[in-house]
């Protein structure tokens, strides 16, 4: 929140911004390394907007409009596999015979994976 008081004046004033920010333009993160990316994923954001003041008739009397729009997108759907919230008891077999880690272990340790592989 910005406040800002300050007397205004006779004369019309306004401001006007434009910010873009698209993967073309961006680094690699370590993150997109980690997951063996060759390219950012797509991706943009666009924020524009302005002001304007001034007076309103009257002496003393002023106005001040302020707006800003935002649009931002960000597609990992086809980088990012969708993970399903319970393996299938397939899945629970697979994964109870994989190597163990602390991880593993815990998520295995859940009523919810026991229930899974009983119910299939």
């Amino acid at each position: 929140m910005n406040v800002i008081t300050k007397s205004g004046s006779s004369k019309l004033h306004g401001t006007g911004f434009w910010f873009g920010q698209y993967n073309q333009l961006d680094a690699m993160t370590r993150a997109d390394a980690a997951a063996l990316l060759t390219s950012t994923p797509s991706s943009y954001e666009n924020k524009l907007g302005g002001t304007l003041g001034g007076p309103l008739g009257k002496k003393g009397t002023f106005f001040f409009l302020s707006y800003q729009f935002d649009q931002a997108h960000t597609d990992l759907s086809n980088v990012f596999p969708v993970i399903a919230p319970a393996p299938t008891a397939n899945g629970l077999t697979a994964l109870r015979s994989a190597a163990s880690t602390p991880a593993l272990a815990a998520m295995l340790s859940y009523p919810s994976a026991s229930i899974s592989s009983a119910g299939g």
